[in-house]
């Protein structure tokens, strides 16, 4: 007998470049298989029994060929090796060392002979300990990677996003928070699994994705990930930016494990090189990880254990800004340290208060522990059970600028807890039906205070050259979060001839605890620093619940989303494979915010506008065409919905406008004020039913996207630069659709004046009610291609992104209200396309793994990763004191207006139009002259990346342990050249502002002056990732 493979060298190694190797699902934990049974003849053989068996564990599953020939086998462990008997009455054949992947529908062609083939009469091929071949069933776009890729690679931060960055449509910033964007998504769209059971940080809260400060999960628990870009299947939901998927070890019929423990430090680091500037030494840092991994049997074929467990401690780095005149200063803010320290002294002497500092921060941690068990119940039924539990504090510093140098004080730490439980079933009932049922449970708290002390409220003491800010952020006054997640999904599949029918439902519950009250220790203001030791403050602003206690102000709500889905998955023949499938999804609750009688009246429709009863329709359509021996061609369309933040609802409940409420006396000057408590007359002014109001528009529609891809795999034999390359492509194109978006609807009765360049410009107000809305919807073109080939111990993998992503900006903030403000715009309640932050117009990566054996038995690993890709988008803008229209963090997002020469419709004051005319050709923009500058038309420069790592095998006590040492270097470029390697970021929300503005109405034209905020490119440049860091590490494995 023998096995037919298609193009069987078409392999894995191909993911790497692209993300396009196999159909995984986000919410895949497991692998199945699907193949055909036939004799030399080509006729179909019915009755065939299959038997899969999981060698390590021995778990076993059998599947019978239907009349058709075909069998299907699911809920299969990831991974292998398996061994696969085909028993007939024609013939009995028996497959070895197959191994599987998360998510794939592994696809075996059998024709059975009256006799033994051997293994060599099939080709396979293996790309770092990864056997698999090219999946004739994935339709869009997707990759995974094993236990031994995620081994190879640098991993400077012990963190997945580590290894999913290899795919070149997944980039992972150069922030402290490594925030991802797929696909130039917002990160915030992204879904994260482990083991079925979602893993996000629900309220958008953490720039990284995760309810935690780090990765949530162990690293020496992970046995393969998977990233999905645009899923056709029909079960998959919840993003529509990327889902990546990690199913964890689990135990086998022998005991295994390992430990090791990893260390950095500044010792091992270089000095930071700022352009311009003289090196300086980094703050000193300890950074250490321990942690091990183990598993075997319990009960030996039946029951099986694996534990991981991994702690993390690090003194924290201050890579911000500090006094103009300070050492070992990354960014220069136009402070003195002298006027600085005379507002730590009188903080600390007159208030009795702790000021922190600029440089000062606590260490940051992180503990994780994982357990699972497996449970082969018999041949048709395996259970297994998952706990997580993950502990991490972390550190935020306050985000200065120039003009502004926030001290330790106004920074905050971010305490996050994490329980998590999931229990998985499978079970084949027949040889034709088979289920997979999930229940899982999701505990996280997330506790967000000041760094120094939590007595006093935000102070900010104005100098002669710039501004001091001290104290709880006012973010930071009341802020808990605790929320849990009930997640359930019952998944069927049956076989009806060529077609496998999919179908389930899922349930999730989603119930929310949120105290989030700003400015409830209240917000002072001082215009000079003896004002500030007088007690004397220009402004003072307070807000609380009308009790004055903030807990009263706390929402408290539930919601489920219900989802029913179906599929059929047609292998119309030996070449062709389609999937039609249909999703729906209804969000439901019967929980409302407070009704505010007042803005009933004022809009005349209720506040009590919930995301109950909003419903998606969701169809797809994949197919997977072997067009020829050496090229498969795939594609599909469908609609994505999901991966928004909770937040977005949560706001309507937290800002009813009852609970909360802002002091009448706000913005007022006081004499004699103390920071450590609140006015009583601003305590006493506190109304009831009169607050902000944030609500959701009654015709609301759940935002969602339309994607459209097709790709190819090629085996190409490129001459002289060897045969068996592996080259792919892919094109998505997507269709946003009702965009979500912000509005004021304290502008609605207003009468605007229209500008020459189609500004509307308001008069002034106080009331701000936000409304989320939605709005017309942005697009992306999106394409990568990528090239990998193996040698026998050298594998090369390439890769090239281009994005070309709009939208409508906004939704950089988990509160409304932020979002509303805080980004550039011509008319901030007109949705406006432009280009998206998140767009990386061009990424280049590339991934070199070397393996050999310098002494015998022993090896030698050597891992180089390095990308290229566009700089981080910022917007040019002008600077308003509000004449524009009402609020604070907006005015300086107003896109300018580039006039045409000196006499359009601009006066300038303080200079004249040919200063200004320089400024413009210095920063590339006179193609805009007579318009309006687009949004996130800048750039900052290229961020280039270079890690390596190295890995020694030596001897264990025993003939089957090993142990290794390893080292890896992080930015490797710098350690070359210590003027390479710089990371630069631009900070939230992006501006770069060229002018003061104001308008002249009776003139009808803007009057331009010297920016004097903001008034510099919005490169803050990253201290610690600009500089070459080591880490060294041992590991024992047994």
């Amino acid at each position: 007998m023998k096995i037919s493979f298609r193009n069987s060298a078409l392999a894995l190694s191909v993911a790497l470049a692209l993300g396009t190797s196999i159909p995984a699902s986000a919410q895949d934990t497991s692998s199945g298989m699907r193949g055909n049974v036939q004799n030399e003849a080509g006729q179909v053989i019915a009755n065939a029994r299959i038997e899969i068996v999981h060698e390590p564990s021995g778990s076993r599953s059998t599947a019978t060929s239907n009349a058709q020939g075909q069998f299907v086998a699911s809920g299969l462990r990831v991974g292998g090796p398996y061994t696969i008997t085909v028993t007939s009455d024609q013939g009995t054949q028996t497959y070895q060392n197959v191994f599987l992947s998360l998510g794939d529908l592994y696809r075996l062609n059998a024709v059975v002979e009256d006799q033994e083939v051997e293994d060599e009469r099939y080709e396979r091929i293996a790309v770092r300990g990864t056997s698999t071949t090219l999946d004739y069933t994935r339709t869009g776009p997707a990759s995974t990677f094993s236990a031994s890729d995620i081994d190879a690679m640098p991993m400077f931060n012990r963190d997945l996003k580590d290894v999913v960055r290899v795919n070149p449509l997944v980039v992972v910033g150069t922030d402290d928070a490594f925030s991802t964007s797929i696909a130039g998504a917002n990160n915030r769209f992204n879904s994260l699994s482990v083991d079925g059971m979602r893993q996000d940080d629900d309220f958008g809260l953490n720039a990284n994705g995760y309810p935690s400060a780090r990765g949530p999960i162990p690293i020496e628990a992970l046995d393969q990930i998977s990233v999905s870009i645009a899923p056709y299947q029909a079960k998959v939901g919840g993003f529509t930016g990327g889902g990546i998927s990690a199913v964890t070890r689990s135990g086998t019929n022998e005991w295994t494990g390992s430990v090791f423990a990893e260390y950095a430090s500044d010792s091992m680091a270089g000095r930071v090189n700022p352009p311009g500037r003289d090196k300086f030494d980094l703050d000193p840092y300890k950074e250490q990880t321990i942690g091990f991994g183990v598993g075997g049997p319990l009960i030996e074929d039946t029951l099986f254990f694996f534990a991981a467990y991994e702690k993390w401690d690090s003194d924290f780095v201050s890579t911000g800004w500090g006094p103009f005149d300070a050492d070992n200063v990354s960014n220069l803010a136009d402070i003195s340290e002298a006027d600085l320290n005379a507002v730590r002294d009188i903080a600390s002497s007159q208030y009795g208060v702790s000021p922190g500092n600029w440089n000062t921060y606590p260490d940051e941690d992180d503990e994780k522990l994982l357990i699972k068990l497996d449970w082969n119940i018999n041949q048709d039924h395996r259970a297994s059970l998952t706990y997580q539990h993950t502990e991490s504090f972390q550190v935020r510093q306050a985000g200065s600028q120039a003009s502004l140098l926030n001290l330790s004080s106004n920074g905050y730490g971010i305490t996050d807890t994490l329980n998590m439980a999931t229990a998985s079933l499978y079970s084949d009932w027949t040889n034709e039906f088979s289920t997979d049922i999930r229940l899982g449970f999701k505990q996280h708290e997330n506790r967000q205070v000041s760094l120094d002390d939590q007595s006093y409220g935000q102070v900010t003491v104005a100098t002669d050259t710039g501004s001091v800010r001290l104290g709880p952020d006012i973010f930071r006054h009341a802020n808990e979060l605790d929320n849990d997640l009930l997640q359930f999904r019952a998944n069927g599949e049956y076989l009806l001839g060529d077609h496998t029918i999919e179908f389930g439902w899922e349930h999730e519950q989603l119930d929310v605890f949120n105290m989030f009250v700003r400015r409830s220790l209240g917000e002072f203001d001082f215009a000079s620093i003896d004002d500030f030791l007088d007690g004397n403050a220009s402004s003072v602003r307070y807000e609380n619940a009308v009790s004055n206690n903030p807990r009263d102000g706390a929402a408290s709500f539930k919601y489920a989303t219900n989802s029913l889905y179906i599929q059929d998955r047609w292998m119309v023949n030996y070449d062709l494979t389609l999937d039609f499938g249909l999703r729906y999804e209804r969000i439901s609750t019967s929980d409302k915010p407070n009704y505010n009688e007042n803005f009933e009246q004022r809009y005349g429709f209720s506040n009590q506008q919930t995301f109950d009863g909003l419903d998606l329709w969701l169809p797809r359509v994949g197919f997977n065409y072997a067009f020829s021996d050496a090229l498969n061609i795939r594609g599909g369309f469908g609609r994505f919905g999901g991966g928004r933040p909770n937040v977005w609802l949560s706001n309507s409940y937290t800002n009813d406008g009852i609970n909360i409420t802002s002091s009448s006396l706000n913005g007022q000057a006081f004499s004699g004020v103390d920071i450590t408590q609140v006015p009583q007359a601003m305590q006493d002014s506190l109304v009831a039913g009169d607050g902000r109001v944030d609500v959701v528009d009654p015709n609301f529609k759940m935002p969602s996207e339309w994607k459209y891809s097709i790709g190819f795999d090629y085996l190409a034999d490129l001459g002289w630069l060897g045969y068996d390359w592996v080259i792919t492509g892919d094109y998505i194109y997507t269709d946003k659709e009702s965009e979500a978006f912000y509005q004021d609807l304290g502008r609605g009765d207003m009468d605007p004046i229209v500008a020459p360049d189609g500004r509307l410009i308001y008069e002034s107000g106080s009331r701000k009610d936000i409304m989320l809305t939605n709005a017309d919807s942005g697009r992306s073109n999106i394409l990568a291609l990528g090239a990998s080939k193996q040698w026998d111990n050298l594998a090369l993998t390439l890769g090239y992104a281009y994005q070309d992503i709009t939208d409508i900006g906004g939704f950089g903030s988990s509160q409304a209200t932020s979002s509303y403000d805080r980004y550039a715009t011509l008319n901030r309640d007109q949705a406006n396309i432009g280009t998206s932050r998140f767009e990386t117009t061009h990424r280049l990566n590339l991934l070199l793994t070397y393996t050999r054996e310098f002494f015998s038995g022993y090896e030698s690993r050597f891992t180089l990763y390095a990308e290229r890709r566009s700089g981080e988008r910022f917007s040019y803008t002008g600077y308003n004191d509000g004449s524009f229209g009402f609020g604070s963090d907006d005015r300086i997002g107003h896109l300018l207006y580039i006039p045409d020469g000196p006499n359009d419709n601009v006066r300038f004051e303080g200079w004249d139009y040919a200063d200004f005319a320089a400024l413009v050709q210095e920063n590339g923009l006179s193609s805009y002259a007579g318009s309006v500058t687009p949004r996130n038309s800048g750039s900052t420069r290229y961020v280039n990346i270079v890690d390596f790592k190295f890995e020694q095998q030596v001897p264990g006590f025993s003939e089957n342990h090993r142990g290794s040492v390893f080292f890896e270097i992080k930015n490797l470029l710098n350690l070359i050249d210590s003027s390479q390697g710089r990371q630069f970021g631009t900070g939230y929300p992006a501006y770069y502002n060229l002018a003061n503005i104001d308008y002249d109405a009776a003139a009808d034209e803007y009057i331009y002056s010297p920016a004097t905020t903001r008034s510099n490119e919005p490169e803050t440049f990253r201290a610690k990732a600009s500089t070459w860091q080591a880490k060294v590490g041992v590991r024992y494995r047994f």
